[in-house]
């Protein structure tokens, strides 16, 4: 065959692709948008697991009667945690919908690389609903 058929990968061959060698033929190739998106995730959760502690913090200090200074400091943190665990959230969604982006197009290119080189007598056995689900 020629260069385009050569460079994609045997992954529809007569019999049914096994899912997780297909799956990570994908997975490879988008592997840093997908660690980032866990790093933005584990962050998020490690900000927002903090939050519990400076509003227990800032309770005792008002149990304590300090002075409202200390306590506009907690509320700074509180809502400073806020933000972080928003934002590491916000781009772990965005990297992770990125690479599954990424996953559609390049399965589609896959799919649609591997029919250009079909006979026609694939195509006169089978279907165009068939071909097109």
């Amino acid at each position: 065959m020629d260069r385009l058929s050569s460079s994609v990968p045997d992954l529809w061959s007569s019999s049914p692709p096994r899912p997780l060698p297909f799956i990570l033929h994908y997975v490879k190739r988008e592997r840093r948008l997908l660690g980032f998106g866990l790093l933005g995730m584990v962050a998020g959760i490690s900000f927002y697991m903090q939050i519990p502690r400076y509003l227990k913090a800032a309770v005792d200090a008002v149990a304590l009667r300090r002075p409202p200074g200390e306590l506009l400091g907690y509320l700074g943190m509180i809502l400073l945690l806020t933000l972080l665990q928003g934002a590491g959230r916000f781009f772990s969604r965005v990297w992770v919908v990125t690479a599954s982006r990424n996953f559609e197009r390049q399965l589609r290119q896959d799919l649609w690389s591997h029919l250009l080189f079909r006979s026609t007598r694939f195509y006169d056995a089978m279907y165009t609903g068939d071909l097109m689900a």
